[in-house]
């Protein structure tokens, strides 16, 4: 049982993940982000109840 969760444990991990704060100093000026999505040419976007954002990086 104890190598199973070991074995579990070192698969669960995702390095590709990164997280970054965004906010009034890169454009976004809304306080209420509802969805986010990225397209493919790599711009995030974020609908807020302001309307809508574009960060490209």
């Amino acid at each position: 049982m104890i190598v199973f969760l070991a074995y579990s444990y070192a698969y669960a991990q995702d390095a590709g993940i990164k997280f970054e704060r965004i906010g009034r100093e890169q454009g976004l000026t809304a306080s209420s982000v509802l969805s986010i999505l990225q397209d493919r040419q790599g711009f995030m976007w974020f609908g807020t109840l302001d309307g809508l954002f574009r960060f490209d990086g």
